[in-house]
């Protein structure tokens, strides 16, 4: 969820046996010492006394089995102060399914301006993507028994928030 001076911050990691979580923030093009370390002990994270209108770079980093993990591309921008605020997306539901097609639907959230959907053969990274004002889409057109990845982008003003991959086979 995303506010003018507020952020609330979800990773789905709960089933996952992962300790040392950190999250490095800052605003964006700061240089280290301008940036703010917080450990964190759940796959959350709220921040606030954040600046309205701001954009922000964030570094998540985790140990799991032993190795080290880092999502280090991720970026966003508070609501300015006269915008209502807008969060990410839950649960994406696939509604049907056929050899050359697939609809989706997930809940309407509040303030969005529209949704970005954007969907590539999994590992691949050309990303085809599709604007629409409702909560659902039908995808056709796709290859039989073929394996894809797809993420529902929320559009609220200059920000677009990304759901986490959702994997689904034709």
């Amino acid at each position: 969820e995303l506010g003018a001076t507020e952020a609330f911050l979800y990773w789905p990691l709960e089933d996952l046996p992962v300790s040392d979580m950190t999250i490095v923030l800052g605003t964006e093009g700061a240089s280290p010492d301008e940036q703010t370390t917080i450990n964190v002990s759940s796959p959350q994270v709220f921040l606030d006394d954040l600046i309205p209108g701001t954009t922000y770079e964030l570094v998540l980093s985790w140990t799991c089995g032993g190795e080290r993990y880092v999502l280090d591309d991720f970026v966003f921008t508070t609501r300015g102060a006269d915008e209502g605020a807008c969060s990410g997306l839950g649960d994406i539901f696939l509604d049907a399914i056929d050899f050359n097609g697939a609809s989706f639907s997930w809940e309407p959230i509040a303030n969005a301006d529209s949704y970005t959907v954007a969907y590539t053969l999994e590992g691949d990274d050309e990303w085809i993507t599709l604007d629409t004002d409702q909560p659902m889409i039908t995808l056709t057109s796709l290859l039989a028994e073929t394996a894809y990845e797809l993420r529902v982008g929320v559009n609220c003003g200059d920000n677009v928030l990304y759901s986490f991959p959702f994997y689904f086979f034709t």
